[in-house]
């Protein structure tokens, strides 16, 4: 499977409305309810913050998801990361891990010392990922964890 990173457009923001209200990934990714015009006040946000980097994953050049880095602080050089496949037909196939690595390499490259997430404790194949890719928690809630990973 050709995996890529490409930019995060309007049709793209389409794909991700849809994808984000579907009960699963909702659930999964502790999406608030959204509305079409608070996600396009978000996206026309997004060319003058530099608190954030959003991107599109490709798969054989469809878009299957989205990843990114969030509250992203020079200040203290780090960033939450996020990441979600929208399409369930890729989802088993690896692509959560290529893209955590491409949004570690993405902190890598902004400098930034340490990657940061949020999971809800539900998300099993999430959080052995994490595991996986070296994150380590570091608070636990009744309903989620907050994990942590130091970057060289």
């Amino acid at each position: 499977m050709n995996l890529k990173l490409d930019i995060f457009d309007e049709e793209v923001l389409q794909l991700s409305f849809d994808w984000l209200n579907d009960t699963e990934v909702k659930f999964l990714t502790k999406t608030p309810d959204l509305s079409r015009e608070g996600q396009q006040n978000w996206f026309r946000s997004l060319p003058n913050r530099n608190d954030y980097l959003v991107k599109c994953v490709k798969a054989n050049n469809t878009a299957v998801g989205v990843v990114g880095l969030k509250k992203i602080d020079f200040n203290v050089c780090e960033a939450e990361y996020f990441g979600y496949i929208g399409d369930k037909a890729y989802w088993g196939k690896g692509i959560g891990k290529w893209m955590l690595a491409k949004a570690i390499n993405l902190a890598q490259n902004k400098q930034l010392a340490k990657v940061y997430l949020n999971v809800i404790a539900e998300n099993y194949v999430a959080i052995n990922l994490y595991f996986k890719m070296g994150f380590k928690i570091i608070s636990y809630t009744p309903n989620s964890y907050l994990m942590e990973k130091y970057l060289k």
